[in-house]
């Protein structure tokens, strides 16, 4: 057999019809004429469309791999490389600015940054996830302020919170729900890592939350939780696991916020 098509396109006899045809777009994009320097780009190009046209053809793949000669007619002129280009592969980002194949990102070389983002993130989000489950509680204190925040501090923004004074210390709640009133009696719970805040009046089973913002913070926990797994120990898709690692450190990033806020 005279010419490999196998090789030309870099696979095994046992390629699927998907591998041949990724395989083929691949190389066509880096072989075609109008961006190859070679002086043989012509020629490798055609090769390289020869064999394309021969084992995405099942009959002509079939009689190939037999050993016998297979006819294959292609028109000598190149197609257009901008209309060739938006045909098959379909998507701009891949391309520089002058219309040159990008090179592929050797996600790999980086499997060892991602597993450190992902250790790193992993250990953040699990505070907050401890956060949740360890909690110091004080029952039985009496409230013996409300008042509005923002004629405490003079900000603007804080006139959407109450100032909750009791005999074990102050706390601010937002205004949606009940209000406290002075000389009432309440259970504070504080998490054990960031000090989010839950209380219940005497005589009630469940706690609320202070504001809103605690809840979707352990949801992004979850999230940061999740990816950082994947960055981490996700060995068969390089590329997964780098864009687990981005996601992972862009949510730590706005959790971070959230902590701070």
């Amino acid at each position: 057999m005279a010419i490999d098509y196998y090789q030309i396109l870099d696979l095994k006899r046992g390629a699927s019809p998907s591998q041949i045809k990724r395989a083929y777009r691949k190389k066509a994009l880096v072989l075609h004429p109008d961006v190859n320097a070679n002086l043989n780009a012509l020629e490798e190009f055609q090769q390289l469309q020869e064999a394309y046209a021969v084992l995405s053809d099942p009959d002509k793949r079939a009689r190939y791999d037999q050993g016998e000669e297979t006819e294959v007619t292609l028109d000598p002129t190149p197609p257009d490389y901008r209309e060739y280009r938006r045909k098959t592969w379909n998507n701009s980002s891949r391309f520089d600015t002058t219309g040159r194949p990008r090179p592929d990102t050797d996600y790999a070389h980086f499997a060892r940054f991602n597993a450190i983002i992902g250790c790193i993130t992993l250990l953040f989000a699990s505070t907050f996830l401890v956060d949740f489950f360890i909690n110091t509680e004080q029952k039985g204190l009496t409230v013996l302020t409300v008042q509005n925040k923002g004629l405490v501090t003079k900000k603007r923004d804080d006139f959407n919170y109450l100032h909750i004074e009791t005999d074990g210390g102050t706390f601010d709640k937002g205004m949606e729900g009940f209000e406290l009133q002075p000389g009432e009696r309440i259970d504070l719970k504080k998490s054990g890592i960031y000090g989010f805040i839950k209380y219940r009046r005497l005589g009630e089973t469940d706690y609320q939350q202070v504001t809103s913002i605690p809840l979707k913070t352990y949801i992004l926990a979850i999230l940061v939780y999740i990816a950082s797994l994947n960055a981490v120990f996700n060995k068969k898709r390089p590329e997964r696991k780098f864009n687990a690692a981005i996601i992972a450190a862009f949510f730590s990033v706005m959790l971070l916020v959230f902590a701070l806020s």
